[in-house]
């Protein structure tokens, strides 16, 4: 695992198959943003996001079901703010009923 003062000298940086885009090879995993941290404030998620993209990470992955959707949400609002641009990954869960406890 890295620890901040890692990423701070990070600068991994790969392209994406023939896409072109540049993805940080270091990725933010959000299923804790809900539910392993507890109650996490959106104004602390949005903080390391910036963080993050500030550091060069701009690959985040996510799933329907992290929050029961509230990850992917907060995700989409943060794209459309000022922030450097950054890459989403979303899964699709097969679970019925579809909620995150499965």
């Amino acid at each position: 695992m890295m620890s901040i003062s890692d990423i701070r000298s990070y600068d991994g940086i790969r392209e994406l198959g023939r896409t072109g885009w540049k993805i940080s090879e270091v990725s933010f995993g959000t299923w804790g943003n809900r539910r392993c941290l507890g109650d996490v404030d959106d104004k602390d998620i949005h903080c390391g996001v910036a963080s993050l993209t500030d550091l060069g990470v701009n690959f985040f992955d996510t799933a329907d079901v992290y929050g029961d959707g509230r990850s992917e949400q907060l995700l989409a609002q943060l794209r459309k703010e000022p922030l450097k641009e950054f890459y989403i990954a979303t899964k699709a869960a097969q679970l019925n009923p579809h909620i995150a406890s499965g």
